[in-house]
Order: C-alpha cells, then sequence, then structure tokens
C-alpha cells in the first residue's frame, strides 16, 4: 500500500521570534496547532530565524477509503 501525505508550508519574511517565546503562559497557539496535528498522525515543524521570518511545515496523512 502506498502512502500518500498532504504537505504544506507557511512562511513569511517578518522579524521571527526567539525559541521559547511561542509558549509563553498566555498564549496557546504554537502548542494548539502542534496538537492538533498530532491527533490526525501528522508532523508540525516550525523552524526560526529571528531577524529574518519563520516557516511552519506540516506534513499529515491522506486517508482515503
Amino acid at each position: 500500500m502506498v502512502q500518500h501525505n498532504i504537505h504544506f508550508r507557511i512562511s513569511d519574511n517578518g522579524i521571527g521570534f526567539l525559541e521559547g517565546n511561542e509558549k509563553k503562559s498566555s498564549s496557546y497557539g504554537m502548542s494548539l496547532m502542534t496538537e492538533r496535528v498530532a491527533e490526525i498522525g501528522g508532523i508540525l515543524t516550525i523552524s526560526l530565524s529571528p531577524g529574518h521570518g519563520t516557516m511552519i511545515e506540516v506534513i499529515v496523512p491522506l486517508v482515503t477509503t
């Protein structure tokens, strides 16, 4: 059986942010995205480049019936 995936990438050329700052106690955005992707069997990767932007990549399995 061949498994297919959906792969998408979101990136910007903004100021980025420092690692660890995405987990401030008043915000759940990044952790919720990671949890949601994991719930459907996917992987979320965040690439940080402070001063140059951020890239978020998601790979999820495509389920066919």
